[in-house]
């Protein structure tokens, strides 16, 4: 199960809120917190907001995501309100930052409150999202993509592509393989975009 170590928070500064800045995808404000000595755990267990990860996390914001793992958040951090990042992305249905912290190593079996990740996107009514954490959970959903294109992917043209990469893993396309072309569509998981291997 996750760590539920975090570092003691000093109050931000006026309008300098780094959890707020999570939800709103505030990378600017965010940095210069982190910068300035912020620690990417600090978790705000005075107002419940969790880790700066489960806030940016929920809110879908990918690039905060992305900017605190790769600066050590601990993807798996777990806070007694909300469980992991994973449990609060999931419970709002937030697919972009699913992915991103899935590919960063979270785990889908984390249990908060009896519940996993997915058995807590399929009460919160996205069941779609919760198919997607199973989905990885058994080895087939979308590989390594790049954060800052966290749109969903879709095969171009008719045909399987499956048989046209010959693996026995139909979704696994690294995302450096992929040359995006132009932007097809929305879905239920974002933009679209025609691409070619």
């Amino acid at each position: 199960m996750g760590s539920s170590a975090s570092k003691v928070v000093r109050p931000p500064p006026p309008g300098r809120d780094p959890w707020a800045a999570c939800q709103a995808g505030d990378l600017s404000t965010l940095s210069q917190w982190l910068d300035e000595g912020g620690q990417p755990d600090a978790v705000d267990s005075a107002n419940g907001r969790g880790s700066l990860l489960h806030a940016a996390a929920a809110a879908e914001q990918a690039e905060c995501v992305e900017l605190l793992l790769k600066l050590g958040a601990t993807v798996d951090l777990e806070v007694q309100s909300m469980g992991t990042p994973l449990h609060a992305a999931a419970a709002c249905g937030a697919t972009a930052t699913i992915l991103m912290l899935l590919h960063y190593g979270a785990n889908p079996e984390a249990r908060f409150r009896g519940r996993t990740p997915a058995e807590l996107a399929q009460l919160s009514g996205s069941s779609a999202t919760a198919n997607l954490i199973r989905m990885h959970m058994v080895g087939n959903v979308p590989g390594p993509f790049d954060a800052h294109d966290d749109e969903t992917l879709a095969p171009s043209g008719g045909g399987s592509l499956h048989s046209s990469m010959g693996s026995s893993r139909p979704w696994q396309i690294p995302f450096e393989d992929l040359m995006l072309e132009n932007t097809i569509g929305e879905g239920s998981f974002g933009k679209v975009y025609k691409a070619k291997l």
